[in-house]
């Protein structure tokens, strides 16, 4: 069967990320204050929403 490389890095970086957290709520946690810190470089749906791509016309 094959395996797509990008899926198998995401999920070792996962596993590496979970060991070094201790648990899953730790994990979780981390990841929550990172998105408060970097809160200007997430985008939600409603800005996506908002940004309509523009036509080229080629």
């Amino acid at each position: 069967m094959w395996e797509d490389p990008i899926v198998s890095e995401v999920r070792r970086l996962r596993e590496q990320m979970l060991k070094e957290a201790g648990s899953l709520e730790n994990l979780v946690k981390k990841l929550r204050e990172s998105e408060k810190r970097h809160a200007n470089l997430l985008v939600t749906r409603g800005l996506a929403r908002e940004r309509k791509v523009q036509p080229s016309g080629h």
